[in-house]
């Protein structure tokens, strides 16, 4: 909720430049900062175009022109997904 309030707020009032880029990052978990982890080994290899977090779950989209996106609450899920294409085994080694 408070992201959608700092989008909306003017730059002038933030006393920063109009084209400077604000990221919120969220406090995460060692687990959840596993999955993140995981993501970004899978967008390094191509299997996912885009991913973020919300309340430490992984919400990610295959392709840009996705309108849709998926979600990974656990390990697991990046495991059925993507069983066939990644050795989860020595996933950060590869």
């Amino acid at each position: 909720m408070n992201r959608t309030k700092l989008k909306e707020l003017d730059t002038e009032k933030l006393e920063i430049a109009a084209d400077t880029k604000l990221f919120l990052n969220e406090s995460l978990s060692n687990y959840s900062k596993r999955m993140v982890g995981i993501a970004n080994v899978l967008k390094k290899r191509g299997l996912i175009n885009v991913f973020w977090t919300i309340n430490g779950n992984v919400r990610f989209k295959y392709h840009e022109s996705d309108t849709t996106f998926d979600v990974a609450t656990h390990e697991n899920d990046f495991r059925d997904k993507f069983y066939n294409q990644v050795d989860f085994e020595n996933i950060f080694t590869k």
